[in-house]
């Protein structure tokens, strides 16, 4: 939950910045619309609306016996179909039939207010009235509204007159509800003619119907006792007769069976595998006997050769058994086929006979069937007739009564208060239309700022590192609640290095000193895009930052074309840099000035000079900064801004890194760019970018810094001496 309220602060405050940036636009703005709603509003002619209330019953009062019909119900009598019905009845409520009856009992048509002639040019009423249908404008000034979880429902009529709404809103629900009954009595006295009508035609054809019942009997010599009797006897025939033919067809599918069996089965496989031979009881005695004789043989062998006279005998034997088997079972096999013909035969006939009794069944059916029509129409007939008249007693009753299932609940009255214009939607109207046009409006100003916002922007546009911000640091205000007052931008950390300010600073400097671990950052070049971008300011934190870390470190003021270092500590600048680059025997302590920080000197610019391009990279630098780097840990530069002037280029080739400064909200995209393009071009070693003059409150980060708050006493000796000054 924390991560997703960041979120939305990350990005609802820069919209909100931006707008407050603004807001001498955005207000102007948001008092046009709020006056623009209020006067719209009182030029608006006032609506009101009056409210008739009616119930709808699912069902009128019933007269008639409770289980008669009615001709015409004017409810549902149920609760399936309700909201059909409910429907139904706003459709005819707002229907143009009960406007009219309406107008024409007011007379609409001659009443101009109503009509709004009166907004008409005189020229073009004549025109308006020929066109105009009262009707209609009074149909849609109608609307219905259903009260939820009961019967109730709202008739409301819109007028600029709260009692001529009124009026119509009671005007409304008495046609309706008269017209609800007048349908009802108007459909039942149609009902009662129609019914005459179909009470005559019923006679006549009742009469028709029993004389052609009574022609069929004599034509065809047939009473329906008689009829149902013989239908009986066939109908029992007919089952006796499938009973028999299903037996019939069963027994030879299993003749059939073995039939197909026996023939594909010779006379030696028949003995072991057809079950008529198998079962046959004269086969299994002469099989045992042919088993005794080989039992026989067998013993006989065992003494005595195949030629003996008493093996021969049993051989014989045995071959004549084995003819008497096979002739038996030939036997079989042609008994089993006589009983399949047999057996075809006696369901062929079955059949027949099951045809033509079905054929004399079909005969029956038909003289049944007409028997059965006339006769049903004779009764149909007879019932329609009473039902016919019963129905036409219960039309001619209903058609007297006035019952309704509508009631009047309460009248409408003449409002009190307008419906419309609302000035509160108006004005919520406006505050949308304020906010989607401010939005608008912030953002062509968004898309049209081609400033930087924020060091995020350097990842982000120019793959360039972001090293930290600086606050904006303004002359006679606190940057903290509990801090001191800036008498002086460019000296505020040196003189307050337990400042937020400070703290900020500090982490630029581990930043940079931490990008390249393995190699020592002894000289840097701070520079900017463009003039007043902060590099000075910058200069001097950073070094009174490494200072107050213990380090010796010399600011030298390299902008050999606008100095400002000399300006800010209150020196005179008749010494400096320049001097050391012109005349070789000049040594550092000679030009450079301490402050009030122990380890941090100040080398201002010097005699300005001609040209100082051509002497910033002729030998004479890199022998002057090999002197410095001799004497100081730390030699920071503060050089002239990289666009306008080549200085920092070539300064920045020989000293072991470079940062950019850009200025929030100041800072020229394009030139930034351009600036680290030069810089790189050349390959300095370009560290990093810082943004200056942020303004913390008004950025999201901004809570992350902190008031750097000690006890003097925890404070490293050097600090400890400054807190004495």
């Amino acid at each position: 939950m924390d991560n997703e309220d960041n979120l939305l602060k990350t990005s609802m405050l820069p919209l909100l910045r931006r707008a407050w940036g603004l807001k001498w636009l955005l207000l102007p703005m948001m008092i046009i619309a709020v006056a623009s709603a209020v006067y719209f509003t009182r030029q608006q002619t006032k609506i009101y609306r009056a409210v008739a209330q009616i119930i709808i019953d699912l069902e009128a009062p019933r007269y008639l016996p409770y289980n008669g019909q009615e001709v015409v119900r004017l409810g549902t009598g149920n609760t399936w179909n309700t909201v059909e019905f409910f429907e139904t009845q706003f459709r005819i409520i707002q229907s143009l039939k009960v406007s009219e009856e309406v107008a024409q009992k007011f007379n609409l048509i001659e009443d101009h207010d109503f009509l709004g002639v009166n907004k008409i040019e005189p020229e073009g009423r004549a025109q308006f009235l020929s066109k105009v249908n009262p009707a209609k404008i009074l149909k849609s000034r109608v609307s219905v509204v259903a009260i939820p979880d009961s019967h109730v429902v709202e008739i409301r009529v819109t007028d600029h007159k709260p009692e001529r709404a009124a009026e119509l809103a009671n005007a409304i629900a008495e046609a309706y509800k008269t017209q609800n009954v007048g349908h009802k009595v108007s459909a039942a006295l149609e009902a009662v003619q129609w019914l005459n009508n179909k009470v005559d035609e019923m006679k006549t054809q009742r009469k028709s119907s029993d004389e052609a019942l009574l022609k069929f009997k004599q034509d065809n010599d047939l009473l329906q006792s008689t009829l149902a009797e013989r239908q009986n006897l066939l109908g029992l025939t007919i089952q006796a007769v499938e009973k028999d033919q299903i037996a019939a067809n069963q027994e030879l599918k299993v003749l059939r069976a073995e039939a197909r069996q026996v023939k594909r089965t010779s006379v030696s496989k028949a003995q072991l595998s057809l079950p008529q031979v198998i079962n046959n009881p004269l086969i299994q005695k002469l099989k045992e006997q042919r088993l005794t004789l080989e039992n026989q043989k067998t013993e006989l062998l065992e003494q005595y050769l195949e030629g003996h006279p008493k093996v021969k005998v049993i051989s014989d034997q045995l071959k004549r058994l084995n003819k008497t088997i096979n002739d038996e079972v030939k036997g079989i096999k042609s008994s089993v086929r006589r009983q399949l013909k047999a057996a075809e035969f006696k369901n062929t006939s079955l059949l027949d006979t099951l045809k033509d009794l079905k054929d004399q069944a079909r005969k029956l059916q038909a003289l049944e069937l007409q028997f059965k029509e006339l006769a049903t129409k004779v009764e149909s007939d007879a019932k329609l007739f009473e039902q016919m008249q019963l129905r036409l007693k219960e039309a001619e009753l209903q058609a007297q009564t006035t019952a309704n299932n509508v009631r009047i609940l309460e009248t409408a009255y003449g409002p009190s208060h307008p419906i419309f214009p609302k000035l509160s939607r108006n004005l919520l109207l406006a505050g949308f239309a304020w906010a989607v046009l401010s939005f608008l409006v912030i953002l062509i100003f968004d898309f049209m700022d081609r400033t930087l916002k924020s060091q995020l922007q350097f990842a982000e546009l120019y793959d360039l590192t972001p090293l930290g911000s600086l606050p904006l640091i303004e002359r006679g205000k606190r940057p903290q609640k509990n801090e001191a007052v800036v008498r002086q931008s460019e000296l505020y950390v040196l003189e307050n290095p337990n400042s937020t300010i400070a703290e900020c600073v500090r982490t630029i400097r581990t930043n940079f000193l931490f990008m390249n671990p393995d190699k020592e950052l002894k000289s840097l070049l701070i520079t900017s895009a463009a003039p007043k971008e902060g590099k000075t300011l910058t200069s001097i934190s950073v070094a009174s930052i490494l200072a107050l870390g213990g380090e010796r470190v010399l600011l030298v003021d390299c902008d050999l074309r606008r100095p400002r270092v000399h300006k800010v500590f209150d020196m005179v600048n008749d010494r400096g840099f320049t001097n050391m680059l012109t005349n070789p025997e000049v040594e550092s302590e000679e030009v450079s000035r301490p402050t009030a920080l122990d380890n941090l000197d100040i080398m201002t610019s010097g005699t300005l000079i001609q040209n100082p391009a051509e002497i910033l990279q002729t030998p004479a630098f890199a022998r002057t900064l090999q002197k410095l780097l001799g004497d100081y840990d730390r030699v920071i530069f503060d050089s002239p801004p990289v666009v306008p002037v080549t200085d920092s280029q070539i300064i920045g080739r020989q000293v072991d890194g470079a940062l950019l400064v850009a200025r929030s909200n100041t800072t020229n995209r394009d030139v930034f760019s351009r600036a680290i393009e030069l810089l790189r071009a050349v390959n300095v070693n370009l560290l990093g970018g810082l943004m200056n003059g942020v303004d913390m409150s008004k950025e999201i980060y901004g809570q992350y810094y902190y008031q750097y708050n000690q006890d003097p006493a925890d404070l490293d000796p050097i600090e400890r001496q400054l807190e004495d000054i």
